[in-house]
Order: structure tokens, then sequence, then C-alpha cells
């Protein structure tokens, strides 16, 4: 159950920043950002899931990036053709807004699971859905202002936990800059407060479900036995750049952050 912050044209010191949550089985592998591929943005960074490849998040090296967040309810549906994790490589390939929107309109989504992809620039932040039974993608531009997106809709009562993300995200806005504002998305992205039951009837679950263990799939950051906060991302977007990009190989309540910033120029090392 992903969660994506963004702040679009909200903080005096960057157009975009973005922190994000990847929810994930213990046993899916991943491996952390590496150069995944060169397309008309230039080089592009993300995570890579070494199951079926492709990626959750990424960022090109004129700062475009793409974040995936599952459509809630899939787990129990045959496996699509195409993995959604391809799809945001080639939105990254296709390497700033306007090309990413024209591949949309042409991505047929019965190929995919259902899916919710928060995707801009500094210019301008936008919204795809996917519906496995829809072929058609539907795309909404997004006006200024904190974004939370999760596992449905934006404004889904489903997951009080975006209310939580942005009664946090609020506190970023008087940052001076990112070094102010990284330690309150660290946070944010850390928490674990579980909302009232009574904030909404939460995403539909099995009636033999644990209610304690749904409960916890809503914080922010999640632990449970076997599924869980596999990594955190925070992304600082200037016009044309990205001017930091760090990222937590773990739970960011309790995994140091590491700046892979370099990894965006041609061929540069990892950066302390």
């Amino acid at each position: 159950m992903c969660t994506i912050v963004a702040w679009h044209r909200v903080c005096s010191f960057a157009p975009l920043l973005v922190a994000a949550n990847r929810d994930e089985w213990y046993a899916r592998p991943s491996s952390a950002p590496e150069i995944l591929g060169h397309g008309s943005g230039g080089p592009f960074v993300g995570g890579r899931d070494l199951e079926h490849g492709g990626t959750w998040l990424g960022v090109t090296a004129s700062g475009f990036f793409v974040a995936l967040a599952n459509q809630h309810g899939e787990q129990h549906r045959p496996r699509a053709p195409r993995s959604r994790g391809s799809l945001v490589v080639h939105l990254l390939e296709a390497g700033d807004v306007a090309r990413a929107r024209a591949a949309l309109e042409s991505v047929d989504a019965t190929q995919f699971a259902s899916f919710n992809v928060l995707f801009g620039d500094a210019s301008g932040l936008y919204v795809a859905y996917g519906r496995r039974d829809e072929a058609r993608v539907r795309l909404e531009a997004l006006a200024p202002g904190i974004v939370v997106l999760c596992n449905d809709s934006l404004g889904s009562p489903r997951f009080p936990k975006a209310e939580r993300a942005r009664v946090l995200a609020e506190s970023v806005r008087d940052a001076s800059d990112f070094s102010m504002a990284f330690p309150l998305l660290g946070a944010l992205l850390a928490d674990h407060v579980e909302p009232p039951a009574s904030a909404s009837q939460g995403p539909a679950l099995p009636a033999s479900f644990d209610p304690a263990l749904a409960a916890r799939l809503q914080a922010l950051c999640v632990h449970t036995p076997a599924y869980g906060t596999r990594s955190a991302s925070a992304l600082c977007i200037q016009e044309g750049h990205v001017e930091r990009y760090w990222y937590a190989d773990g739970p960011p309540c309790r995994t140091a952050w590491t700046d892979v910033t370099t990894l965006l120029h041609d061929g540069g090392d990892r950066g302390a």
C-alpha cells in the first residue's frame, strides 16, 4: 500500500518535491537505484524490481519523475500480460510530460493490472488511472498544492493514511531550503500512527483478516510479518534538473538515507 506525496508549487525553494514509500512483500527481490536506461530526457534512475523488471519510481536527469501506486484489490485476479513496472520505464523513456501523456493515450490498460501513476516535472503534475476493465487510461492535470496518492484514486475514503500524510506534509511549506525540508519528509515517511477505525471503512478485506493487521496497513510506514515498507525516496526537482535524490533501502524509520543524485549524471558514481 504505497504512499506518494508531492508538493507542487508549494515550497519557495523548489517547484516540486516528491516523497514516497514503497510497500511490498519482503520476499519480492529488488535493488537500490541505478541507471535504468536513457530516453529523450537523458539518463533515468530508479530502483529495480528483480522479479518482473521495471521500477516503482524513477526520475530523469532533466527532472521528469514517474511514480507508481498499484490499485488495491488486484491481488486476487489472474496475472496481467504486462508488468506495471515496465509501464513506468516506458514513461521515463518518453522523458517529459508531453511525451508521457501521448504515450499513456496509446496504452491499452487492459494489458496491465490496475494502476495509479503520478508523474510530472517542475512545470506540471498529472495523475493517470489505468483500470484492467477499461482500455483507456484516464488522465488528470493537477492544480498546485499538496497531493497524496495511495493505492486508489486521489481522495479515496478507503485510505485515511492519505489524510494523515497531508497533515504532516503541511509542515514542509515553511522550509527555506531542502536541507530544512528533508528531515520533515523523512519524519512523514517514517510515521507509524494508525488512523482511528472510524476514519473510513478502509480497503475491502476478507472477513477473516486480522483487524489489527489491517490497521497496521494504514500507517504510512508499514510493518507486518510478511509485508511492509521496503524503501523510501525523496526528490527535490528544479526547472530542468534534479537538485537532490535521496533513497532509504529499507523502512525509513530505521534505515539510513543515501544521496544518489550523482547517478543522474551519465556514468556518475553514487554520492554520500
